[in-house]
């Protein structure tokens, strides 16, 4: 129920800093901030051959502690408060780094806005060292009889401290039925990939149309794409790039001077609109809009 549990998908980036809120790193896993503090986020690599993390994984993530005050740590939610209700649970990660005192694992459910309030499952604590240790959590997560459910809820996993700095690193976060932790289990990476653009899509490729041209008040561009993925809502955020310089509108020869006039999405479909431009065109030419890998659109649906 861990989707990217080894860290391999990382379609936001793999470096970031300044950060003194919450905020996604690697897919699915977040960097949790609550109260005043300043931290950075960065994928690492593992030596090849190392044999500290079974499985010869690639990739980690580490969280660095900069300064503050507040509370700072990793966070992950499994989407809908139902998963695995009522049944034992064994959560399981590799930790290490250089930071000092003493780190927090909890696991929660929480019945999402406007549901019940959160319930504490279980919680442990742990110091770190610059050698690799597995942490485990076991718990038996609670019937959810007499319980609401509201929006985005989910079961959930935070490991945090208060006040720290120096280096959290971590890999292999797997959670599973029963009462022992197996061996970390991923699966194949396309698979993941997939499972991942459910909550993120960063969206390149083309999308198709034609020239709507019909008056004042109405766009002049209508064109439109279907994702390979059905997103987790049906209307997420769509985030625009800071330039679209490098995106291609074709209709009867490349069109210039165009702008976006609004973005929608609806589970699977991308629809895009665009005025001006029309230089040359007229209503119901065919049209094809190509949007760029260096200036994607992202698609946003994350708990």
């Amino acid at each position: 129920n861990i989707i990217n549990g080894g860290f391999r998908i990382w379609q936001r980036g793999t470096s970031w800093s300044g950060l003194i809120a919450s905020g996604f790193t690697a897919d699915r896993h977040k960097l949790y901030i609550s109260g005043t503090f300043n931290a950075s986020a960065s994928q690492q690599s593992f030596a090849v051959g190392q044999s500290e993390v079974p499985g010869y994984p690639i990739y980690y993530l580490r969280i660095t502690g900069n300064s503050g005050s507040g509370t700072c740590g990793w966070e992950y939610k499994i989407e809908d408060v139902r998963t695995l209700a009522e049944k034992s649970v064994t959560f399981s990660m590799y930790v290490k780094g250089t930071a000092g005192g003493t780190f927090t694992l909890s696991m929660y459910q929480d019945f999402g806005s406007g549901g019940s309030a959160a319930v504490t499952v279980a919680t442990t604590t742990s110091t770190i060292s610059s050698n690799w240790v597995r942490l485990v959590l076991t718990a038996v997560l609670p019937s959810l009889s007499g319980k609401s459910i509201g929006d985005d809820s989910c079961v959930q996993f935070r490991f945090e401290q208060a006040g720290w700095t120096g280096n959290l690193d971590i890999a292999h976060t797997q959670l599973e039925v029963g009462d022992v932790a197996t061996e970390f289990a991923a699966g194949p990476v396309d698979m993941e990939l997939a499972r991942c653009r459910r909550y993120f899509f960063k969206y390149f490729g083309n999308l198709w149309g034609y020239v709507r041209a019909t008056g004042p008040g109405n766009p002049d561009w209508v064109l439109r794409s279907c994702l390979s993925i059905t997103m987790r809502v049906r209307s997420p955020a769509v985030y625009l790039p800071s330039s679209i310089s490098s995106w291609v509108l074709e209709s009867a020869g490349e069109a210039s001077g165009y702008t976006i006039r609004w973005i929608a999405h609806d589970y699977t479909d991308l629809t895009i609109t665009l005025d001006g431009g029309l230089e040359g065109r007229t209503r119901g030419m065919g049209a094809w809009l190509g949007v760029t890998e260096d200036q994607p659109l992202l698609i946003d649906a994350e708990l």
